[in-house]
């Protein structure tokens, strides 16, 4: 499973979600997958119904309808008709939420507390 050490933003895929499942509860792999995919099966099955996916201490899936709009290509300046559609939306937990504020704030006090990285100093050309 991906770290915060150096590198704050990392991607967990699928399958380090299957690997991490199987170590964790010593499952085999294919209990893990199906574990995890159906997981994942449950909440879209649950959003295509209509209703919202509440999970406690993580956050919540919920569906919004946007109108139709007029949009407008960056690149040519084209005016486009979007049409109304419906969106998955998610909003973290206040739980979540916290967590990452504390992930923030070790990482500023840890950032404070390395030494400035010193720049070679530039060779002057002697003539």
């Amino acid at each position: 499973m991906p770290t915060s050490s150096d590198n704050f933003m990392q991607t967990l895929t699928k399958a380090d979600l299957i690997t991490t499942v199987e170590t964790t509860i010593a499952i085999e792999n294919h209990l893990a997958r199906s574990l995890v995919e159906d997981f994942f099966e449950i909440i879209a099955a649950t959003l295509e119904q209509g209703e919202e996916v509440k999970l406690s201490g993580f956050g919540n899936f919920t569906l919004l309808k946007k109108k139709e709009r007029l949009a407008r290509n960056p690149k040519t300046g084209a005016k486009a008709l979007v049409s109304a559609r419906t969106v998955v939306s998610f909003r973290a937990s206040p739980t979540l939420k916290r967590r990452f504020e504390e992930l923030a704030h070790r990482m500023h006090d840890q950032a404070l507390k390395k030494p400035p990285i010193k720049k070679p100093a530039k060779e002057l050309a002697i003539t």
